[in-house]
């Protein structure tokens, strides 16, 4: 691969000829892949990580743990093996990533759009107090609680047209792009490798969201950012099917160029093969960044064929940033006040109308591909040279702008960055070098084996028939004088080194050294889940010792150290969302009105009208909750759903909102708004009880009453009786008025009156009684009304 300068950026646009796009590209991809970006971890590091998540060793990393003296012994009676401890750690926070909530909301940053928002919510304001002001008593409670209905409602319920139409298309996105899934399997990539990056690109009109290799993501120029969209060359270089490739480019490529993709990938003419980066990059990592052209031709101009042995096709990706040259030109308007607007390099300003103009160099960026990249600098087919339609440019600022790529560098400041699993990578191959030793003991693990002296076996004994007679029958038999024979002082001298210098067994038990690498081991696990933030206990391991308060507590504070991940992910999420936001703008431009349909996640299916023009000059933000408080007042709120169910607090449907709702911010306002709706309800159900316990409290009074009416009617009518009694006697006997007929020395007609007042006198005090009660009651009951409204209002305050 021949080495190729960067060319210089800033020219007009009648010197960036097809040439100079073309030594763009050539300059880009050998300074972005065969150079190492300085906060990035080097490709070969990174490709070892993947490997080891897929139970792949690289030998020369292993043997920095396994071989620290460098004594390169090259005989191994057993090949090591990965035996993966630090795996579910990486998996476990793949799962809490995959069930944790993004909870985001979609805000204008424009000055105009905000000032068009202020207008409109003062006007609904004013509506209200204009309502109220119209009614001819009005009511202080009922204007306080629409005060504060409207606030709530401006805080957390309020979008403007624009907003809206956002919110939607982002919706919309989210679904039909599967960014759920692509964010998920990004985070694993943060893990792995220290890095996750994302592409928006339009194809035919759409826009359409990419999740990235950081394998095949090359960077160059990014200072100290840890975002990719920071850098000003990125590289895309990777290998696509053949018909991929004529998909994607199929209007840049001639009938020519089509048939000679298909005919050297049909026959096999690339040289490479897929294990063709690794071993460039192993020679990469000799070099350093001051290597000068010749080491770059002789180390490196096998790397890449255009082919791999599959026939898929290398096609490499360049975007970089240039410089474009533009007039600010000032001119007045009808007011006769200044105003500037930007204006291409061409424009001839007017002077008649007293124009002016002043040079500036904003930032553009470009892209080029090159189809079937291989061995020299110009080989392979240039296509798509062009200023790239995606810029992302901000209203404030002309000249700063991103080529719609979005990743984060998991680094911290200047330095390198290192991924979760290369902080447990060690502890990895510190763990599979025990376990190789187990093996190797394992199979040395003999045991106490025992010495057998031939010469003590009898003659025309074979060995077999030895060990059989001592294995079953528990006999030895020997022979004494065998040895004799060889003259006995012989025989004598080598008795008595046999006894005196040697063990009648030989001792290859090995279990205590088994043992200790087995206690070594639990020691590493133990160690390196500590490390990480990720325990025994976050992993659903819990000591029968362990009580339930420990082991909450230790799943709390494991999850501190874990949470930049979490957080740093949730960042870039926004970022991606907000880029492809302006995708969208941009793919849907001039298409007017437009048409969105998807299911959520509730199965219900949305018909949406976005009107595209209406949100082109404006500028968005995204603002996120913290979602590992949403995570445990969820988790919360679930162990709690059981017990609001059963004290009537919570219904299914609120249940069901917690479970499947996108956002816990929404979950608030519904529970909230249904807490209020039942207070309402108890309230109104408090109220008619107290109405109805009056109705009969009136109603027991008034058949109190009645029966003492008909027992005062009874008592009139019995004195009436008595009366009308002594009357007739008086009659009847034709007494004189003077007599007394039962000698009690008061007249008949004295007592008849006196019986008569003393009954009328009864009968108003009954009455008067009887009225005293009724009124007491009535205030009793007011009372009581009175208390039960006061306590209802305070339990509402």
């Amino acid at each position: 691969m021949s080495y190729k300068q960067f060319p210089s950026q800033k020219k007009s646009q009648g010197a960036k000829t097809k040439q100079w796009k073309m030594d763009c590209i050539d300059g880009a991809e050998t300074l972005a892949i065969y150079r190492d970006e300085g906060i990035r971890k080097s490709f070969r590091n990174k490709r070892i990580n993947y490997d080891l998540y897929s139970n792949i060793l690289d030998e020369d990393d292993v043997k920095k743990i396994v071989d620290p003296l460098g004594l390169n012994n090259t005989y191994t009676p057993a090949k090591m093996q990965n035996y993966p401890i630090i795996n579910p750690k990486v998996d476990l926070l793949c799962g809490e990533e995959t069930k944790r909530r993004f909870d985001w909301r979609l805000r204008t940053i424009n000055d105009d759009a905000i000032s068009s928002k202020e207008d409109d919510l003062l006007k609904q304001l004013s509506a209200i107090i204009s309502e109220e002001m119209q009614n001819e008593a009005i009511n202080e409670e009922d204007l306080a609680k629409k005060l504060a209905d409207f606030e709530k409602y401006r805080n957390y319920t309020y979008q403007d047209v624009k907003e809206e139409s956002g919110t939607w298309i982002l919706k919309h996105l989210w679904e039909e792009q599967s960014l759920k899934m692509k964010f998920d399997r990004g985070f694993k990539d943060a893990l792995l490798a220290g890095e996750e990056i994302y592409q928006w690109d339009i194809v035919n009109s759409q826009p359409v969201c990419i999740k990235h290799n950081p394998l095949n993501v090359h960077t160059v120029r990014s200072g100290e950012s840890s975002r990719i969209e920071d850098a000003e060359i990125i590289v895309i270089d990777s290998y696509y099917p053949p018909g991929k490739v004529i998909d994607e480019y199929n209007e840049y490529l001639t009938p020519t160029e089509i048939d000679e993709i298909e005919k050297r990938a049909n026959n096999g003419m690339g040289l490479g093969n897929s294990d063709t980066p690794d071993a460039m990059m192993d020679r990469r990592d000799m070099l350093d960044n001051s290597v000068d052209t010749a080491i770059f031709e002789t180390g490196l101009q096998d790397y890449n064929s255009p082919f791999d042995s599959n026939g898929n096709v290398r096609v490499v990706k360049v975007y970089w940033k240039t410089m474009r040259k533009m007039l600010k030109v000032k001119y007045y308007d009808a007011e006769g006040d200044e105003q500037y607007e930007l204006m291409p390099e061409t424009y001839k300003i007017d002077e008649t109308k007293g124009e002016e103009a002043k040079v500036l160099w904003i930032n553009e960026w470009m892209e080029g591909h090159k189809i079937a990249s291989g061995y020299t600098a110009s080989d392979g087919i240039y296509v798509k040279m062009q200023v790239r339609p995606i810029q992302f440019r901000r209203m404030e600022n002309p000249s700063k702008c991103y080529p719609g790529i979005v990743g984060t560098i998991y680094n911290t400041n200047d330095n390198v960055a290192v991924s979760f699993y290369d902080r447990m990578k060690p502890y990895q191959y510190m763990y599979n070098a025990l376990m190789y030793n187990v093996e190797l003991t394992l199979a040395t693990n003999w045991g106490k084996i025992m010495k057998l002296d031939t010469s003590l076996i009898p003659d025309g004994w074979e060995v077999d028939k030895w060990i059989s007679y001592a294995k079953f029958l528990k006999i030895a038999p020997i022979d004494p004088f065998k040895e004799g024979q060889k003259g006995a002082g012989l025989g004598k001298l080598s008795g008595n080194l046999q006894s005196s210098n040697s063990s009648p067994v030989i001792d290859m038990e090995q279990g205590n050294t088994i043992q200790l690498y087995i206690s070594m081991m639990e020691h590493i696990k133990q160690e390196v889940g500590e490390i990480v933030g990720v325990s025994k206990a976050r992993e659903g391991s819990i000591s029968p010792s362990s009580t339930s308060g420990n082991v909450q507590r230790e799943v709390i504070q494991s999850s501190h150290i874990t949470e930049y991940y979490f957080s740093e992910h949730a960042d870039l999420k926004k970022r991606v969302l907000i880029t492809g936001l302006e995708t969208a703008k941009l793919a849907w431009a001039n298409s007017g009105t437009r048409k969105l349909q998807f299911v959520t996640n509730d199965m219900a299916t949305k018909l949406i009208s976005i009107d595209t023009e209406d949100i082109q000059s404006i500028d968005f933000d995204i603002h996120i909750s913290n979602s590992r408080d949403d995570q445990e007042l969820l988790e919360n709120m679930k162990q709690l759903a059981h017990a609001g169910i059963q004290n009537d607090k919570i219904n299914f449907t609120q249940l069901m909102d917690i479970y499947n709702s996108d956002s816990l911010s929404a979950i608030r306002r519904k529970i909230e708004k249904a807490e209020q709706e039942k207070g309402e309800r108890d309230q109104k159900a408090q109220e008619q009880a107290q109405v109805m316990q009056a109705e009969q409290l009136k109603a027991v009074a008034e058949e109190k009453e009645k029966e003492r009416a008909h027992d005062i009617d009874i008592e009139t009518l019995k004195a009436d009786n008595a009366i009308t009694l002594e009357q007739i006697k008086a009659q009847f006997k034709n007494i004189d008025k003077g007599v007394d007929l039962d000698h009690d020395g008061v007249k008949d007609e004295v007592e008849i009156e006196k019986a008569k007042i003393n009954n009328q006198a009864n009968s108003i005090e009954e009455e008067k009684k009887r009225k005293h009660e009724a009124e007491q009651n009535e205030k009793d009951r007011l009372n009581k009304i009175e208390l039960e409204r006061l306590k209802a209002k305070k339990a509402k305050i």
